[in-house]
């Protein structure tokens, strides 16, 4: 029997998944930072390392500015965000407002909704001289001068933060939701108002998540290519991720790219550890078991007024913007105005079935999407399990190696890429499968994380218990492990296939006419002012989009959202 037990404890495959993941991660994560890091001290096709990439990337005013725009700009959204997304979180998790169900779908409608798509919506809204909105407010006030004109700093930073607000909402709600009502209870038996007990109690037990909120929202506008291209540039002025688009332009200055985006890498880098220690931070959270949750707070008649301005904000994040995408959508020309006969489905005709890079690029999508999908779930699944149970030494190295695409920002990711792969031995430069190399190691850490939460769910004594009755760990966690961690497979599956329907910043530097994808083709649309095609190929992102999210929310709850 010892015999046996040992023969099984051999064929244990947890070394073997130990070092293949090692070597897929080392392919994916160390090979295009070093690289990165390699193109930013390279001389310039020659030989030698130097510092005048940094010299030039850094040495003129004109590529100064981005970097201070670029600060501006997060900083403002982190804040808008956590002005929109806490009180937000409050009022659904805490108080009597109605319709609180309808506000959390919502929510996660924006937060899955692509910010360029947002933008793209807002230059048909607010465009300062053809916007429906500015069109209206000349037509009723006579007036000369446009209403709104997206076009500018104000506008970039507004339509930003529709998108960014839902990251503070969600962080901010777990954690309202986590604190027990005993806490507060106390304070009010105590003779804490209201007031005082949301100063005293609520407040600090939720200052950590609203914080790593606030961290999370400045680093996603610092990163984003997407909106910044459709309205920064338009207005004349850049950010960083711009800037590192225009150093590609002819001749491209790849090396000087590299360089440019090391604040970049160096800002994610520090923003994320310190939104980790906040986020880790547990001892002075809670103390005892799970609790009730708190009785709502009655609002009276102010319910009414918070729901009307909560319904504000979903009507500028959501039923504007989709408005605005669907009624370009079926127009013959959005800017012919309102008839029966500007009304058509053509548009929709022509994205799917005429214009060929639409075509090849939705199939492309899909596939990648899948793709991508199918082997981070089941890498990161693999690696969660040999690195939560610690299976073998070195297990926390992978779980490191998992989560540190989370600070390479993607067009940083991209430079690497590009430099790993454009030329012999292994040429991959204008194949989807560099651009699968970009998505995969982007959204390795969703993977992980979701993968992880879903194993905590799974204790190790049902392992124990089968292999006592002589199942090695292989039959054992087939047999015991996988049924109960199905689940957290298809969440993690969901939460990678999603995003990268819509990816942009990875893909924009690394296509080619071969390899364009969706987000890609709605861009050179954009560019191209096909504002009706790209309105219409929007509307059928957003459709597939919020479709798979109905049916994650149906079958896995709030589990979906739960990274």
């Amino acid at each position: 029997m010892a015999a046996g037990a040992a023969r099984r404890e051999r064929r244990d495959a947890a070394p073997a998944v130990w070092l293949l993941s090692a070597a897929i991660l080392a392919v994916l994560v160390v090979a295009p930072l070093g690289i990165l890091l390699f193109t930013a001290f390279r001389v310039p096709e020659g030989q030698g390392f130097t510092l005048a990439n940094f010299l030039e990337a850094f040495g003129e005013a004109m590529y100064r500015g981005p970097v201070a725009n670029s600060f501006v700009y997060a900083t403002s959204v982190g804040i808008l965000s956590v002005l929109v997304g806490a009180p937000l979180a409050w009022l659904v998790t805490r108080t009597d407002m109605p319709g609180k169900a309808v506000v959390r779908t919502l929510t996660i409608a924006a937060f899955v909704t692509p910010s360029f798509l947002g933008a793209t919506a807002y230059v048909i809204l607010a465009g300062p001289n053809a916007g429906l909105l500015n069109v209206l407010y000349r037509a009723v006030t006579g007036a000369d001068e446009p209403l709104f004109n997206i076009f500018s700093m104000t506008g970039l930073i507004y339509v930003t933060s529709l998108y960014t607000f839902p990251v503070v909402f969600i962080l901010t709600s777990a954690a309202l939701t986590a604190t027990p009502a005993d806490l507060e209870d106390a304070a009010r038996i105590a003779g804490a108002g209201r007031l005082a007990v949301m100063r005293t109690i609520t407040l600090p037990l939720a200052l950590p998540a609203i914080f790593g909120g606030f961290i999370l929202a400045f680093l996603e506008a610092l990163v984003l290519f997407g909106a910044p291209a459709m309205l920064a540039i338009p207005a004349r002025f850049h950010v960083m991720t711009t800037q590192v688009w225009a150093f590609f332009h002819y001749p491209p200055q790849v090396e000087v790219a590299a360089a440019y985006a090391m604040p970049l890498l160096l800002v994610a880098v520090a923003l994320l550890w310190a939104q980790r220690r906040l986020m880790s931070r547990r001892g002075y959270t809670t103390v005892g078991g799970r609790a009730a949750s708190p009785p709502p707070i009655p609002l009276g008649p102010w319910r009414w007024v918070a729901c009307g301005a909560v319904g504000l904000v979903l009507l500028l994040s959501i039923g504007l913007p989709y408005f605005a995408l669907l009624r370009g959508a079926l127009a013959k020309s959005w800017g012919l105005g309102w008839s029966w006969q500007n009304v058509t489905l053509r548009n929709f005709r022509y994205v799917i079935f005429e214009f060929d890079p639409t075509r090849s690029a939705i199939v492309n999508t899909l596939e990648l999407a899948a793709v991508t999908a199918t082997l981070a779930a089941l890498l990161m699944g693999a690696i969660a399990y040999v690195a939560q149970r610690r299976l073998v030494a070195g297990a926390r190295a992978l779980a490191f190696l998992a989560m540190a695409p989370l600070a390479i920002p993607g067009i940083v990711l991209s430079i690497g890429l590009f430099k790993a792969y454009s030329r012999p031995p292994v040429l991959l430069y204008g194949t989807m499968w560099l651009i699968f190399i970009a998505y995969l190691t982007k959204y390795l850490p969703i993977a992980y994380t979701a993968c992880h939460a879903a194993l905590q769910t799974v204790h190790a004594d049902l392992e124990d218990a089968a292999r006592i009755l002589g199942a090695n760990r292989l039959v054992a966690f087939k047999d015991v492990t996988m049924p109960l961690f199905g689940v957290g497979l298809v969440s993690a599956w969901l939460l990678v296939f999603l995003p990268s329907l819509r990816e942009l910043s990875s893909s924009i530097l690394l296509f080619t006419t071969r390899s364009r994808v969706v987000a890609v083709v709605i861009y050179t649309l954009y560019e191209e002012g096909l504002w009706e095609a790209v309105s219409a190929l929007g509307i059928l992102l957003l459709g597939l989009t919020l479709l798979l999210v109905a049916v994650a929310q149906r079958f896995l709850g709030r589990r979906f959202l739960q990274i």
